[in-house]
């Protein structure tokens, strides 16, 4: 690939984006053309390509847009198209990811690995903001140390040569005295420290921490909670922006989920500053939907758009049994017109996330045109390259997708084939439904824990739930065998053995005793509906 007009900062940006991608482009020669357009938006692209005159020109105004039309020319290879004439500029103005759950943070190099990712998924922003480290939300006083800065600096110049905006959050709230000129000046003191390496998008964080003041000095001084929070953070960008100008500062608020209209969010909307932006989840700290209605009820509310944290696909809490795998369901087409930004709450399994963080992206990018399910195949396939291990791959994880809908389409598809043969008086026709799935469970379960599987990483993270994807088979074929013993009577009435009604007992027991959720809820539907349709009189 050879490039022409091209910035130095360009062609570097270009060598690390084929270096990565070079089995995409392992058959084609392109002469490319960058063109600069100064009237063009700092996102905005435009790319024309042929394949028989082997040229291709991008015509931007940023190196990010430039990223960006990399992403599109990858992706016009793929589809085996000869030509493309394409402008382009994405919906959401921040796009991106917030590592901010609770559990074991992500390591150095799947940090360096996701602001590279998340450049292909078309994001711009990348907050660091673990709840489990030390640095984060316990030590945020003092500054941060050469080694993480150095660390740090690595990770933003990945994200600075894919789009991406590095930043690492500061949580003050547990401890903070928010009347205190030293506390704002400790944490404007880490922002600046990241600045002085390239961060210029940055997040203070007063999620989790008690709801009312503890502090004699704020007593004294502020009528209410919100008020010491918007004051606060007004102090912290003004430190901020007194020496970066074009620092850009986020608030995730004390109250971040709900209709609105809360007392709180009130307050905040009266005394922050105007150029800070307020996080929030919706209707619920993991919201099955985000409208456009409720956003501009929040509009209303704090006098700015939502910026949405979205706690999707992170599983932490409560949430730890399910894997959440699937790709990003509810968001309302034309929600970027009243969002200032969203940014996705992973899990802590790295690899997994990484799949419904692709279909995130999308939606980000072009809200209109989101289709959650051909977005979460193409990430897929652009994850799992050997075409039969994505296809039972793929197979698994409809057993186990997303927040909210169906939680597992592949299994709640068999169980509904075969509930529907045996009350139409075939339980036996039912029961060989039921034996071939878990026989099929059984040989795909082979191959996804084999040592040559070819994605071992996500192998490793998915352990848990592979060894469940077998226990149910073993639950399947006990209730095909249980069809196997039902008799039909001439009054269309289902018959089976008392022994019968022990093993659905025992397989409801084991259902529930399960450390891991896959299938979602549907064997013990499964399992109660068998139970109260069949008399056990044999």
């Amino acid at each position: 690939m050879k490039f022409t007009n091209a910035t130095p900062e360009q062609q570097a940006i270009a060598t690390s984006f084929f270096a990565r991608h070079q089995r995409d482009f392992a058959n084609v020669t392109l002469t490319v053309n960058v063109d600069k357009h100064a009237d063009m938006q700092p996102e905005a692209f435009a790319l024309s390509a042929s394949l028989d005159s082997k040229t291709a020109i991008i015509k931007c105004n940023s190196n990010r847009a430039f990223r960006y039309a990399l992403n599109a020319l990858r992706k016009w290879v793929r589809s085996g198209e000869s030509a493309i004439e394409l402008s382009d500029k994405p919906d959401f103005r921040f796009r991106g990811v917030i590592e901010g759950f609770y559990g074991n943070p992500w390591t150095h190099e799947q940090r360096l690995r996701g602001a590279e990712l998340f450049g292909d998924f078309g994001m711009n922003t990348f907050m660091i903001a673990p709840k489990d480290s030390q640095w984060q939300r316990f030590q945020w006083r003092s500054p941060l140390t050469s080694e993480f800065v150095s660390s740090l600096k690595e990770i933003i110049d990945r994200g600075l040569a894919n789009g991406v905006s590095v930043s690492a959050c500061v949580s003050p709230g547990l401890s903070v005295c928010y009347s205190d000129d030293a506390d704002v000046a400790a944490v404007a003191h880490r922002f600046a420290q990241q600045a002085e390496v390239g961060a210029d998008h940055f997040g203070l964080l007063l999620d989790d921490i008690p709801d009312t003041l503890t502090h004699e000095a704020d007593i004294a001084r502020y009528p209410d909670i919100a008020t010491a929070h918007a004051d606060f953070a007004n102090r912290v960008r003004e430190a901020l922006i007194a020496q970066y100008p074009h620092a850009r500062l986020v608030l995730c608020p004390m109250h971040y989920a709900g209709r609105g209209t809360e007392p709180y969010l009130l307050v905040m909307g009266e005394n922050l500053h105007p150029q800070i932006d307020l996080m929030w989840t919706g209707r619920d700290i993991c919201s099955g939907y985000l409208d456009i209605s409720d956003a501009v009820i929040f509009d209303r509310s704090t006098r700015r758009p939502p910026f949405y944290w979205d706690n999707y696909p992170v599983n932490d809490g409560s949430m730890a049994r399910r894997l959440h795998i699937g790709p990003l369901t509810g968001r309302e087409a034309g929600l970027h017109k009243y969002g200032a930004g969203l940014l996705a709450n992973p899990s802590e399994l790295f690899e997994c996330s990484l799949i419904p963080l692709a279909t995130i992206g999308d939606y980000l990018w072009t809200t209109g045109s989101y289709d959650p399910m051909k977005s979460w195949d193409a990430a897929l396939a652009d994850l799992i390259s050997n075409e039969g291990d994505r296809t039972i791959t793929r197979e698994f994880f409809r057993n186990s997708l997303g927040l909210s809908g169906s939680w597992a389409p592949a299994f709640n598809e068999v169980m509904g084939k075969a509930a529907v043969l045996w009350r139409a008086g075939e339980p036996q026709k039912a029961a060989e439904i039921f034996h071939n799935h878990a026989a099929a469970i059984e040989s795909a379960h082979t191959r996804l824990t084999s040592t040559d599987f070819s994605v071992p990483l996500l192998q490793r993270e998915v352990q848990p739930w592979l060894a469940l994807y077998k226990v149910g088979a073993g639950w399947i074929e006990a209730m095909a065998k249980v069809l196997d013993s039902v008799t039909v009577a001439e009054d269309r009435s289902l018959h089976a053995p008392a022994a019968a009604r022990e093993i659905i007992a025992q397989l409801r027991h084991d259902v529930f005793h399960q450390p891991y959720q896959l299938f979602g809820d549907a064997p013990d539907g499964i399992l109660r509906e068998l139970e109260v349709e069949l008399s056990f009189d044999l």
